[in-house]
């Protein structure tokens, strides 16, 4: 009997800290804010360029903020991953997930700012320029 007493232990501690290694997996999920943006036509970011489709915007890491990571939704490849301020959301742009700015012809718009759904605070977009 006193020899299946450590086993049992072990198998219990494991269990414990299996579960223990979903729930905060989980958590760190639910904290990304990731949301699928879709665009029509091409866009900048800070020193990248996005074609047309769809993208996974969020956070690169729950624990820090302001660095946002932009995934190309098809192939999962990290396009972007760069800080950015934190900004509140204009009221009469509740609707709106990105706010996109101007641009010469024949260059796409940069993403000034991208607002994670159901959320009052955004992230805007740092670039060289000032912009």
């Amino acid at each position: 009997m006193s020899k299946r007493y450590p086993l049992i232990a072990a198998c219990a501690a494991v269990a414990a800290l299996t579960i223990g290694a979903v729930q905060i997996n989980a958590e760190s999920t639910v904290l990304s804010r990731r949301e699928f943006l879709t665009f029509k036509n091409a866009v900048a970011l800070p020193g990248v360029s996005l074609a047309p489709g769809t993208y996974v915007f969020e956070l690169a890491d729950p624990d820090v903020a302001g660095v946002v990571r932009v995934r190309d939704r098809a192939t999962n490849l990290v396009k972007y991953t760069g800080f950015t301020y934190r900004i509140n959301r204009l009221t009469t742009r509740r609707d709106s997930h990105v706010v996109l700015g101007e641009a010469p012809r024949g260059t796409p718009p940069p993403v000034i700012a991208w607002y994670p759904v159901d959320q009052d605070l955004g992230y805007k977009f740092i670039y060289r320029d000032g912009r």
